[in-house]
């Protein structure tokens, strides 16, 4: 019920997290970052009842094509129709999707289990490369808003999302890239080691990027060490500490070991195989999807232990006095130092 509730609280605030079965690493890698999203509300914002219902008076032109069609077997209701084709050029629907500007197909496809919104085509290409390329402005905005967020810097012979949309004369969508990740993505550089200021723009132009590089820092900066919306924050803390101690009760999560007990235990053997080989490795042939999550809990332990996962809003969320942020971020702690006892008996 917590889990219907928080992604209920996400989607009617416009983050779209996906439907995959509940993990420890989905929590961390998509939920945490929704939560600090939602930390990032404007105070008097209002909860809107819908993701997006269509487009914008700026976003006309949007085809809507038989993608849409449902399939008429009750347990595929919400898979677009041609989800899993892929095309003579590798590319997925969500590709294809994306470079038609079909933003409610995205955000059907976005929602599904297991969508991978860094997915390639054969030379590369990722669909917010497909949006930028082809000005799908609505899409490259859906694909901001996801979460876990699309990788920006991404490069297919030197060219970047925010190459390619410069180079196509996109520049409501290069201002949006830039504004969402900051002054960052103007130290990428293309094949002839041009950043995306050195290429053919006018000098009012260059003053508008420049702006928005501005604005992406500041937001970051915001974000790492303020929260602007203590309620929406508190409520989402609250329904991931109660997530988090419930699914560690269900599945139970490696705990810490004594160096006497560590030939007996699994947790060591799972953190020493996970050194040693990757997690595909470790599990390959295995059919017990409940190993095979613990293995991945495993790996998302070590994660939080090595410092990844916690991104930008790790300061705002760690200083927070919010009862129940205080408590999520307790049992981040505590799943840190598990993890780094048991790497400590290695």
């Amino acid at each position: 019920m917590a889990d219907a509730i928080f992604k209920n609280l996400c989607r009617s605030n416009g983050f779209t997290v996906g439907d995959d079965p509940l993990s420890l690493k989905k929590m961390v890698m998509s939920y945490l970052p929704a939560l600090g999203s939602l930390a990032q509300s404007p105070p008097d914002a209002q909860t809107r009842t819908q993701t997006r219902t269509g487009p914008t008076s700026q976003e006309t032109s949007i085809s809507t094509e038989s993608s849409l069609v449902r399939e008429t077997n009750p347990e595929k209701e919400n898979t677009p129709r041609g989800l899993n084709r892929v095309n003579a050029a590798g590319e997925t629907l969500l590709h294809r999707a994306c470079k038609r500007n079909q933003v409610e197909t995205v955000l059907q496809i976005l929602a599904l289990p297991g969508t991978d919104v860094n997915v390639k085509d054969y030379a590369g290409w990722t669909p917010l490369h497909e949006a930028c390329n082809h000005g799908s402005t609505a899409c490259v905005e859906v694909l901001l808003r996801h979460r876990p967020a699309p990788v920006l810097n991404n490069q297919v012979g030197g060219v970047s999302p925010l190459h390619d949309a410069l180079l196509n004369k996109h520049m409501d969508i290069a201002k949006m890239l830039l504004e969402h990740a900051g002054s960052v993505l103007l130290q990428q550089t293309d094949r002839d080691g041009r950043t995306a200021l050195d290429l053919d723009l006018t000098t009012s132009e260059r003053e508008e990027l420049l702006h928005s590089t501005q604005v992406g820092d500041s937001s970051l900066q915001i974000a790492s060490n303020e929260v602007l919306n203590l309620p929406f924050l508190e409520a989402g803390s609250c329904l991931l500490a109660t997530l988090m101690l419930s699914y560690q009760r269900e599945r139970g999560l490696p705990g810490r070991v004594q160096p006497s007990d560590k030939a007996h235990s699994l947790g060591y053997k799972l953190v020493r195989a996970l050194e040693e080989h990757s997690l595909q490795r470790v599990t390959t042939g295995w059919s017990d999807q409940r190993a095979v999550r613990l293995v991945e809990d495993t790996e998302t332990m070590l994660g939080l232990c090595r410092g990844r996962y916690l991104g930008q809003l790790w300061t705002a969320l760690r200083e927070c006095k919010g009862d129940n942020t205080v408590l999520l971020m307790a049992s981040l702690e505590e799943l840190k130092s598990r993890a780094e006892a048991l790497q400590a008996v290695l």
